[in-house]
């Protein structure tokens, strides 16, 4: 039976100083590595799935976005370091010896610890086809050894933290702590009682225990950098943990116990605790903002028995890949396990969030990552796992709250709420089929893009179906059409040979401006003077906020009629009868136009209708400069033919209907930033010219059986493909 005694005699006096990669309880037994083969990514290579870390922490779909964390500094304090490594020496800059004052961070002598160039692998290995890569797989890896040549730990490390803050490290990698023993137990073991001690997670650290190395952890923060420290190896967590022991020579080990029994022994009291370093953010409020616990978790995201929990830090506390990880090492490639190696995957994350959104703080990246993680163990932030596993999709991903952004010509970012739409109808059809981008800000001014056809939507015509028949069918002017349908068919009671324009005309294009600015809800008054008719049509919809005035001159021979039309309308909230609302309302907007018709008799029952029309619309925007357009020209053309008899009547036609001539849509948005990582703007502009003019072919004929019963048949076909074919049946009682 196994039994741990207190004793009250031995005093807690001796620190043991180590690395936490590697040692402190790593079961030995493989894992299988988990493949992200099932994704659509192209970095799904078997370059990219040897570590399968970069697997369980979405790295993929933010090298699919873009970033891997290029240009961004990331000082890795550690022990010595292959800078010739194939897989690194492009990445490697300039470093620094704490032990030496100087640059000389490569391995030198009988001594060649993997540890740093494991940690620095994981962190930026490059992309290259071989080996493995690197989280931040283009970030530059800043050197710094604090450990001497034999190992040792080099004391007091101001000199190589203020290196790191000073020469622009983004974020800082501990894959380091401190270690103490209990006080001596007695372990028995296979029946021999055995005097033992625990190695349990350090309670103080010297460096960080002097005033001048307290002083550069807090310039770190005051840098905007992240310090990343490991957890440690001691087996302190509550679910899978196991607590070391060791002979009284505190070499051999003997057997581990969980937290909860080492507990219960009164040799600590906590589970669940990390060591002083991973815990300095809570001593330090300096620094708490900036700084990160990484605790160790398997492939199948479970806890390992040897790693830390997270306990009193779990607010800034998360979990990231650190069992059996592929890695480089001196010369080559190794696996290893440790709190050492989890915690570089999230300095990794930090190097490529940095890289994406130059103008986050630390403290913003910190609240990221640690508001992103997918949830483990406990529901919610935990002592064992904190907030969760590293989730680097997640951290990348654009909180809730967003706004439509621009820089303004201060450089200020300026933002508009992030609501509104554009629906377009056929004629500014182009604003709804592109897809262009548009910059957003998040709730942290991360600047994202958005897809116009996110908020684009096509308008449907006011008009139903059945309408625009009878309305084609009557002529415009005859169709008796507003709120309320009158369905008639023409009066054919009139003789053929009185050139009766208005019964024996076929308008195949009617108003269309004025249909268009109106939004087909319309009323006209028209007065004849002799053979001039002078038309003046003021038409006020409240509902649609359009008001339309035009003049109309017309001149009536025996065979034939002429008219021009000219017409101002106004629209608010509308541009050519599409609607702009929320960031993107129109104000106020302006379309002036002329309308010219020709009606040719060519025989007595046989006419010719020929129509242009042409028009400039001038639009304004509440934010001009976030999107604008130019003025637009519109214009529509039709040719007609119509052979009518007393009892029927055929019609053809070829119409161009209203579209726009001119004019193009501009979206200036914040896209990025420049060199220097101030927001920038994009400009994305859209030609609201179709790319292909429409063409109607139209085909019409009906007959008037008796004066209560008519039949009517309409076809038409248009050279984008569409056709439609309408038989009509009516019957008056």
């Amino acid at each position: 039976m196994l039994k741990i005694e207190k004793l009250f005699l031995v005093s807690v006096t001796s620190l043991f100083l180590s690395a936490c990669g590697g040692g402190g309880g790593s079961s030995g037994s493989s894992t299988v590595a988990t493949s992200c083969a099932t994704s659509t990514s192209s970095f799904c290579t078997t370059e990219f799935n040897n570590n399968y870390g970069l697997v369980t922490t979405k790295a993929y779909e933010a090298f699919d976005d873009g970033y891997d964390g290029d240009g961004v500094k990331v000082a890795v304090l550690d022990g010595q370091f292959d800078t010739s490594h194939a897989d690194l020496d492009a990445n490697i800059i300039t470093g620094y010896d704490e032990e030496d004052d100087n640059g000389t961070v490569a391995h030198v002598g009988a001594y060649s610890d993997n540890h740093g160039t494991h940690v620095a692998g994981i962190i930026a290995a490059e992309r290259n086809g071989t080996g493995m890569m690197g989280i931040a797989y283009n970030a530059s890896i800043m050197p710094i050894k604090i450990f001497d040549d034999d190992g040792d730990f080099s004391g007091e490390i101001s000199n190589s933290v203020a290196f790191a803050a000073d020469n622009g490290a983004t974020v800082l990698n501990n894959s380091w702590g401190t270690t103490t023993w209990t006080s001596a137990a007695t372990c028995t073991v296979g029946g021999t009682a055995y005097t033992c001690y625990g190695l349990i997670p350090g309670t103080s650290s010297a460096g960080f225990n002097s005033t001048a190395e307290r002083t550069e952890w807090d310039d770190v923060a005051t840098a905007n950098a992240v310090a990343v420290f490991s957890a440690g190896n001691s087996g302190n967590n509550s679910a899978t943990g196991a607590i070391q022991f060791y002979r009284s020579d505190k070499q051999t080990a003997l057997t581990s116990y969980t937290p909860q029994v080492v507990k219960d022994a009164g040799l600590i009291s906590y589970t669940d605790r990390s060591g002083y370093e991973a815990r300095f953010g809570l001593i330090d409020s300096d620094v708490s903002e900036n700084w990160l616990n990484v605790v160790a978790v398997d492939n199948t995201n479970t806890i390992a028995s040897w790693s830390n929990g997270c306990g009193d830090t779990k607010a800034y506390c998360i979990a990231a890949p650190g069992v059996d990880i592929y890695s480089t090492i001196n010369g080559g490639y190794g696996t290893k396990s440790g709190t050492s190696m989890a915690a570089p995957h999230v300095s990794g994350a930090v190097a490529v969030m940095k890289e994406k959104w130059p103008n986050l703080t630390g403290a913003q990246i910190v609240d990221l990552i640690l508001s992103s993680a997918t949830d483990l163990g406990a529901s919610g932030t935990d002592d064992v796992y904190g907030v969760g596993l590293l989730n680097m999709a997640g951290a990348m991903t654009a909180t809730t709250a967003q706004s439509f952004s621009y820089v303004d010509s201060n450089g200020n970012l300026k933002k508009i709420s992030k609501e509104g739409s554009i629906s377009a109808n056929s004629i500014l059809s182009n604003l709804a089929s592109k897809n262009v981008s548009i910059g957003i800000v998040d709730s942290y001014d991360r600047v994202y893009s958005n897809r116009s056809r996110q908020f684009n939507s096509l308008k449907n015509k006011n008009i139903t179906d059945e309408e625009n028949f009878f309305k084609f069918r009557n002529g415009f002017s005859d169709a008796g059409l507003n709120k309320f349908l009158v369905m008639s068919f023409v009066n054919y009671g009139n003789e053929v040979g009185n050139f009766d324009l208005k019964y024996r005309s076929y308008s195949f294009q009617e108003d269309e401006y004025q249909n268009t600015l109106l939004g087909d809800n319309f009323m006209t008054t028209s007065f004849l003077l002799d053979n001039m008719t002078l038309s003046t049509n003021i038409v006020d919809e409240s509902h649609n906020n359009s008001l339309l005035l035009k003049n109309s001159f017309s001149s009536i021979k025996p065979n034939s009629q002429s008219s021009i039309t000219f017409g101002y309308g106004y629209e608010k909230e509308r541009i050519l009868n599409s609607d702009f609302s929320g960031a993107f309302e129109a104000k106020h907007n302006n379309t002036i136009y002329l309308n010219a018709v020709r009606k040719q008799k060519i025989s007595e029952k046989d006419i010719l209708n020929f129509k242009l029309g042409y028009g400039i619309t001038k639009s304004n925007f509440t934010n001009e400069e976030l999107f604008n357009m130019s003025d637009l020209e519109t214009s529509s053309a039709s040719i007609g033919y119509v052979h009518s008899e007393k009892t029927s009547k055929f019609a053809l036609s070829l119409e161009a209907p209203l579209s726009i001539s001119s004019g193009q849509a501009n979206y200036n948005s914040v896209s990025g930033y420049d060199k220097y990582g101030n927001y920038k703007n994009g400009s994305q502009t859209i030609g609201l010219t179709p790319d292909n003019r429409e063409l109607k072919f139209n085909l019409y004929y009906d007959k008037v059986i008796d004066e209560n019963t008519n039949y009517g048949i309409q076809f038409d076909q248009a050279n984008s493909g569409f056709n439609n074919l309408q038989f009509v049946y009516s019957k008056t009682f």
